[in-house]
């Protein structure tokens, strides 16, 4: 068995850190995993954790030309970027070989591009989805611009979240997070 463990970017944050304790914790019980990381931010992010415990993160955007590389935040958006959309498409293609027999993929963007992966070698992608896009979209945006145009951007975000728990061997996320996307039936029971 070797897991990939997926993160988008090595900056700091909650989740990057909880990925990196799994390598730590999976790595003591004798399983062999890797930190996959989508981005190269150049980062400095956990430099002492990953050098104290030898994990050596591998960054999935050095496979790809400069051309390809391109990216930008979306407007109005924190965190969702042009990457979030092409490196799934880009993986598919691009990518010629992934070594590892399960995929963990931390963050619900960065499912996408785990699930991409997965389906190309026919592995088992287990997708955490620290907050879904729905939710995200009606809690944090519900003032902005997106918050308004809510009757457009929800039903994608529905679709966004139900495309990752369908797609994903299984989905991991905290009870609010199920109880909030049961009331906007969608099953989470995968």
């Amino acid at each position: 068995m070797k897991i990939a463990i997926i993160i988008e970017e090595l900056i700091q944050g909650g989740f990057q850190k909880v990925a990196i304790n799994e390598i730590i914790q999976f790595r003591k019980i004798g399983i062999n995993c890797d930190l996959i990381v989508l981005k190269n931010t150049n980062s400095k992010a956990y430099q002492d954790i990953l050098t104290n415990n030898k994990i050596k993160p591998i960054y999935l955007d050095e496979k790809f030309n400069k051309l390809f590389k391109l990216n930008f935040k979306f407007p109005f958006f924190n965190y969702f970027s042009l990457y979030h959309l092409t490196y799934p498409i880009l993986f598919k293609i691009n990518l010629s070989k992934f070594e590892y027999t399960h995929i963990l993929a931390h963050g619900t963007y960065t499912s996408f591009s785990a699930i991409a992966i997965a389906k190309k070698f026919n592995l088992k992608c287990i997708s955490y989805m620290h907050d879904p896009i729905s939710y995200i979209l009606e809690t944090k945006y519900i003032n902005q611009i997106l918050g308004k145009l809510k009757t457009l951007t929800i039903p994608i975000a529905i679709q966004a979240d139900k495309f990752i728990i369908n797609y994903s061997y299984k989905s991991i996320m905290y009870e609010k997070f199920i109880k909030f996307l049961k009331e906007k039936n969608i099953n989470t029971n995968k």
